[in-house]
């Protein structure tokens, strides 16, 4: 999770040139680290009604219980794991034959680790109404768990901000995923699929009640812990179809079902919200700018935990800022309109909504005026394609296992994807990315078995599959969080799927007289229709193809300027990237997902920046067989 810590700092950190303020540093930094006890005291009230309200709106209403007081103190006291391989995707490519397997078994086995697979299951059953409902701040919080760093401290003086920069307890809540994900595989190689199905569902579940609290930080832990868990069950089914029953998968699809994990009920966290208006209402005046003293303070305190270099160059930092920030009604304003426009597109379902399309009204902000809409929500800008990701991943996930618990009664993969309902699943979602433009009506997943089902001429042999995998950079939290170019990483927040396009269109160069890169100079009217005249050889469908042109008519220099720097840095980000080719057989099956382009392109490029979208056999298990083939396992 570091990285997305640092992203906030990042956006924050960007030195706009300002004056530096006339004030006596080494006052301001003594104050931070005393705790500035007097304008902690001046905020009160306003503190109060934000944390208040915030902590009113974790759940535990009714019959509703707190998991943290099952889990936490399960968690505090694992073991520590073993300290190679240290990433969650290095976990998952262990298998027996691996040399650190026997390690990581023995660790899983040991009672304390047991005992937390025990919590996790208790707190996890839906009959149980378990949420997690523990407060932000250290208020009450037992000091074992605070020592385990089981808890969201709020810092000195009390901040909600501090809670969208540092969520400290889903670091230790990593060890239960690596336990999860260890634990799993050790069941399937065993042979025993069912019990290795309930402790993943078990996991997801833990993601999804994580996913209900209210910051940025905690919803991206929750939604990449629910994409995990779906791709290691169909990793685990590549693996060992023979562990995973038709019983235990026709359970397994109603754990899986939208409808029951809710997912599609998750809301758009509201802390980083009410942590900018209570940052607002302590250091702005009224009708006026950033207070002298206060501004620099509350903002420096934010990074007190790190190191008091930090923190001294951090009151540095905001001390310049301070003179060119926004005034408070406008900060306010800005407030509303940005988190008013993600609450929008948060509420769309239709990827293809021209809305998606156009630039958020966070990317058109000013970051140098309203630094401290910057310095906090960073991380929210991966949150709607993470959620697509997800979305993907059940409705993949389940006709995939469908496709398994087929294959376990019949011993041989089915005929179609349609074939495989009602009874292993009882409605195949459509995918989401398909779109018939002719009759406004989207398709399922795409199906093939090859070999089997090759369409050859009479004197030509049936060859297996050819696959090109694209890896992802590694990334802190050891998922492909989208099928695209990070939207995090590109300036001004541009949707990852546009970026890719323009991209694609641009790739073999642009006319000089369009733009001159040694002067900056961009003919605004020449560039939007070499754009345009590029985007028609994309195979996009219409209705995307059309919204995109509209969009780029109403470009105005600055935009141009910012879609080349993004697509330069979304065409570095792919140089980097390495790739490998596999080949597969009727051992398998080939199930995806058409990807933002709306082509069927027979899962022949897949992985991060692929065309298509591979959901199986999944690109884990692919990884794990880099090399001249990767058949699957044999069927019996």
């Amino acid at each position: 999770m570091s990285r997305l810590k640092l992203h906030s700092r990042r956006l924050a950190d960007r030195n706009h040139g300002a004056p530096p303020r006339a004030q006596p540093l080494l006052f301001l930094l003594s104050t931070l680290v005393l705790g500035a006890p007097a304008l902690a005291q001046g905020g009160t009230a306003s503190q109060t009604d934000y944390r208040g309200s915030i902590n009113s709106s974790l759940g535990l209403v009714g019959a509703n219980q707190d998991a943290a007081g099952v889990l936490f103190p399960a968690v505090a006291a694992m073991e520590a794991p073993p300290d190679s391989p240290v990433t969650m995707r290095a976990i998952a490519l262990m298998t027996r034959s691996s040399p650190d397997w026997a390690r990581w078994v023995s660790w899983a086995e040991a009672a304390p680790q047991k005992a937390v697979l025990e919590a996790l299951a208790k707190v996890t059953d839906p009959k149980n109404k378990y949420v997690m409902g523990f407060n932000y701040g250290r208020e009450g919080v037992d000091p074992a768990l605070i020592k385990a760093g089981l808890f969201v401290d709020l810092g000195k003086p009390p901040l909600l901000a501090m809670a969208a920069l540092n969520c400290q307890y889903l670091e230790p809540l990593e060890n239960v995923s690596r336990l999860c994900t260890i634990e799993a595989a050790r069941l399937a190689d065993s042979g025993n699929g069912a019990d290795a199905i309930n402790v993943l569902v078990n996991w997801a579940r833990l993601g999804r009640i994580v996913a209900d609290r209210q910051f940025g930080l905690e919803k991206i832990w929750g939604l990449v812990v629910l994409i995990q868990a779906c791709e290691r069950l169909r990793d685990l089914a590549y693996q060992h179809p023979d562990a995973f029953t038709e019983q235990a998968i026709v359970a397994l699809q109603r754990e899986i079902d939208t409808r029951a994990l809710n997912s599609d009920r998750l809301r758009f966290p509201e802390g980083e919200k009410s942590a900018l208006m209570e940052l607002v209402r302590l250091t702005f005046e009224e009708r006026g700018g950033p207070k002298t003293n206060e501004f620099p303070v509350y903002l420096g305190s934010l990074y007190q935990a790190r190191s008091p270099l930090e923190a001294f160059n951090s009151l540095d930092m905001w001390s310049r800022i301070a003179p060119n920030h926004a005034g408070y009604f406008d900060t306010v304003d800005q407030i509303e309109k940005v988190f008013g426009d993600w609450q929008k597109r948060w509420s769309l379902t239709d990827l293809f909504d021209p809305l998606l399309l156009e630039p958020t009204d966070y990317s058109k902000m000013d970051p140098a005026r309203f630094a401290v809409i910057s310095a906090l929500t960073a991380p929210l800008l991966v949150l709607l394609d993470l959620r697509t990701t997800l979305a993907m991943e059940l409705i993949g996930t389940r006709a995939a296992m469908a496709c398994i618990g087929f294959r376990a009664r019949n011993k041989q993969w089915p005929p179609n994807i349609a074939a495989v309902q009602p009874a292993f699943v009882g409605r195949l979602d459509d995918d989401p990315w398909s779109f018939d433009p002719k009759s406004r009506t989207r398709r399922h997943l795409q199906y093939f078995v090859p070999i089997r089902d090759s369409v050859v001429g009479p004197r030509e042999l049936p060859r297996p599959h050819s696959v090109t995998v694209w890896l992802p950079n590694e990334f802190d939290l050891d998922v492909v969080v989208t099928p695209m170019p990070p939207a995090i990483d590109l300036p001004g927040g541009i949707p990852g799927r546009l970026v890719r396009w323009f991209r694609d269109a641009l790739r073999a160069g642009i006319p000089s007289g369009v733009f001159n890169p040694e002067s900056g100079h961009v003919d605004v009217g020449a560039f939007k229709t070499y754009l345009k005249d590029s985007m028609n050889k994309l195979p996009i469908e219409s209705d995307s193809l059309k919204s995109i042109t509209d969009l780029i008519d109403r470009f105005d220099e600055p935009t141009c300027r910012m879609i080349l720097e993004a697509v330069k840095k979304a065409t570095d980000y792919a140089g980097e990237r390495t790739s490998f080719t596999v080949e597969l057989t009727e051992k398998t099956f080939v199930l995806y997902s058409v990807g933002a382009d709306g082509q069927r392109a027979l899962a022949a490029d897949v992985g991060e920046g692929g065309k298509d979208i591979l959901i199986f056999p999944p690109l884990l298990s692919l990884e794990r067989q880099r090399g001249p083939s990767a058949g699957g396992a044999d069927p019996k």
